[in-house]
């Protein structure tokens, strides 16, 4: 996160000193962006003259690393820490704190609520660029950032509802779930029920495309068809479902398939989305790819993953998406 320390906090009162410091160890070692505002102020520099130079070294650097950061990156939310002992308070992206606040809050873990950590979380690093996923790995081997198992939807919702009330707990939690839509623009009932509760202050991503297997890209699942014992039947799914138009194959069910979705009280939604299909492919696109299709996001290490996913649109939406998250980090 962006972090703003007011020149006032920077007086000769040496009460606050420990407490500055503690806050500008989190730039120095990478976790925030910490900057003075005003950048240039005598109370600042007369601050970090009365330091040990070591000590002194270490901040100038922290603050000049912020600088650099922040002329290259763009931030949509930022934090202010303000001399005096006023309760958190949000206007626009701003938050602004008192120091004994800032302390607590941005030592805090980010939450990055997902509806299965490990499915989910594996997608959320195959989508990223290696730089973002490197950084993210990074976070979460340091505890900065923590993939939390939501449970499916409805578990989320009661999650996201005791967030709500809590200022500081809706600021370090972004949920990303399935739409589940089988059409274009069309996300399930629980979804929606989701997003409605989510605009009332949590910071969300709710998937275009159906669900997160959707997001495999065509040359991984391919090659994972190829590796299966029934080659043969995986590899004609696998050629219908590459036949398909591209909408079809955003909200196509990869799990179950057709039969899957036999049962969706919604099932009308799906309009005249697969009309294009031959009967062949229909009947080979009748079951789907199996419950652990998504498992195929653990390849991201793959030598050919970074080929398999420049292959397909899946980065035009995963990089939106990853660039929201790390606005908020």
């Amino acid at each position: 996160m962006k972090v703003i320390l007011e020149a006032s906090l920077f007086d000769q009162d040496p009460s606050r000193t420990f407490d500055l410091l503690t806050l500008i160890h989190l730039g120095f070692e990478g976790r925030h962006f910490v900057i003075p505002e005003p950048l240039v102020d005598t109370r600042v520099s007369s601050w970090l003259a009365a330091r040990a130079p070591a000590e002194s070294a270490c901040c100038q650097f922290a603050f000049d690393a912020a600088v650099i950061e922040l002329s290259r990156l763009q931030f949509e939310f930022s934090v202010r820490v303000r001399l005096g002992q006023s309760p958190p308070s949000l206007q626009q992206n701003e938050l602004t704190l008192s120091l004994p606040d800032a302390l607590v809050f941005l030592r805090l873990a980010f939450r990055v609520l997902l509806e299965d950590e490990t499915r989910d979380g594996n997608f959320v690093l195959a989508v990223a660029k290696p730089e973002w996923r490197n950084r993210l790995l990074d976070m979460k081997a340091k505890g900065w950032l923590r993939f939390e198992h939501g449970g499916g939807i409805t578990r989320m919702l009661e999650t996201v509802r005791q967030c709500i009330g809590d200022l500081l707990s809706r600021m370090t939690i972004w949920v990303l779930f399935d739409s589940d839509s089988l059409a274009p623009h069309r996300p399930s009932q629980q979804a929606m029920d989701l997003i409605n509760i989510c605009t009332r202050g949590i910071n969300y991503h709710c998937l275009e495309r159906r669900a997160v297997e959707n997001y495999i890209p065509l040359l991984a699942l391919g090659h994972w068809a190829e590796q299966k014992r029934q080659f043969e039947a995986h590899t004609r799914r696998f050629h219908a479902f590459r036949r398909m138009e591209e909408s079809s194959r955003f909200h196509y069910n990869l799990k179950r398939g057709f039969q899957g979705d036999s049962a969706r009280h919604d099932l009308k939604n799906v309009g005249g989305l697969y009309a294009s299909l031959s009967n062949q492919d229909i009947q080979a696109l009748h079951h789907g790819f199996g419950d652990h299709i998504a498992d195929l996001f653990a390849w991201y290490n793959l030598d050919t993953w970074e080929w398999w996913m420049s292959t397909g649109r899946e980065r035009d939406e995963g990089g939106r998406m990853i660039q929201a998250l790390f606005s908020k980090l």
